[in-house]
């Protein structure tokens, strides 16, 4: 990402349609539905829409552009920053940006799902060297349906599902706790039980297995183990 997308302070903004730089950003989007499916510009679609921004200010379609060219020029990174932003305009400026119409924003969201969702699925890879910007894009994504879900919007768009696989993909590559019975088996300490001489191996032969606790689902002899509080640390 450029020192200029990381410098640039953006304002909410009106319609652009009448703009020059929307028309060229809409052109080069409908690119994907001609029948000879000519290569699309990613590059020149990111910077149209930084010029949009900084001259009339951001709205919900050319925000979705952009996140979406940031998708396909540089993965999840991409993707996260176009989610941060999509993230802080919802939350904060929904009464404001454009459009306004409560169905044309449930459209635009639904493409932004269908179309990311596509690039992310079948061109973006993943390892656990991503888990940060994981976190950073499942938060962002949590936070923009948490606020659809309380406008008012006659049909709820289906952000969700980015919200899922960014959910399941964080879940593949999170560090795995050890198989608790595992840790039992290794830690088991052997009882000794005295008996009175020539009746050692009677007892032994004898006597019962220890009863599992209905708790922790170990062998705990007759103790039942109560496990420790713990204080949960709030993110």
């Amino acid at each position: 990402m450029s020192n200029y997308a990381l410098t640039q302070t953006i304002v909410t903004g009106s319609d652009p349609r009448a703009l020059p730089e929307f028309s060229a950003i809409r052109e080069e989007i409908n690119k994907a539905n001609h029948p000879s499916q000519p290569e699309l510009n990613w590059k020149l679609v990111e910077s149209l829409a930084l010029s949009i921004f900084k001259a009339n200010g951001v709205d919900l379609h050319t925000a979705t552009y952009y996140t979406l060219a940031r998708t396909r020029n540089q993965g999840l990174a991409g993707f996260c920053e176009g989610a941060e932003l999509l993230a802080a305009m919802i939350i904060h400026e929904w009464d404001k940006f454009w459009p306004q119409s409560g169905p044309a924003r449930t459209e635009m969201l639904d493409w932004f799902n269908t179309r990311t969702g596509n690039i992310l699925r079948q061109q973006v890879s993943f390892s656990e060297n991503d888990l940060s910007l994981l976190y950073r894009t499942e938060r962002a994504l949590q936070l923009i349906c948490d606020k659809l879900q309380q406008v008012e919007l006659k049909r709820q768009p289906r952000v969700e599902n980015l919200l899922y696989f960014v959910q399941n993909t964080r879940k593949r590559f999170e560090p795995q706790p050890r198989n608790r019975t595992d840790t039992a088996a290794q830690t088991m300490v052997r009882t000794l039980v005295y008996a009175p001489e020539g009746t050692a191996s009677a007892t032994a032969e004898t006597m019962p297995p220890y009863p599992t606790c209905r708790k922790c689902g170990w062998g705990c002899a007759v103790w039942q183990i109560t496990p420790t509080k713990q204080n949960r640390a709030t993110r």
